[in-house]
């Protein structure tokens, strides 16, 4: 009996400590983006991550707010996949360049997707 009760207050112990360690963790290493804006004027939408001027579905202008969809990599370019909330491309979805796009920085909770 001594001895499943030691096992017992063991596992304690250590779910203990795991869920303690992980409320260490600071408000800003908690930041995920999922706007931004255009931050260049005549920014390409794109319909691949590629640099092919075949597939360009628009240009994005300066101060246009996109939505970040998702990161990827293509033509060894970091592309965003957006959705362009504001001006001429509005709810098209597409790729354009990460140099392009200053994020802006969420202040709880994880990024979502409607």
């Amino acid at each position: 009996m001594k001895k499943k009760t030691r096992i017992i207050a063991l596992l304690l112990v250590c779910v203990l400590i795991a869920c303690t360690s992980a409320s260490f963790v600071s408000a800003a290493e908690l930041q995920y983006y999922n706007y931004g804006t255009v931050s260049v004027e005549g920014a390409n939408l794109r319909a691949r991550p590629e640099l092919d001027k075949n597939n360009v579905l628009g240009t994005l202008l300066k101060g246009d707010r996109v939505r970040i969809l998702q990161g990827v990599t293509g033509d060894g370019i970091d592309w965003y996949y957006v959705r362009v909330a504001t001006g001429a491309n509005a709810n098209k979805t597409g790729y354009v360049s990460t140099g392009c796009v200053t994020l802006d920085p969420v202040s709880t909770g994880y990024a979502t997707l409607d």
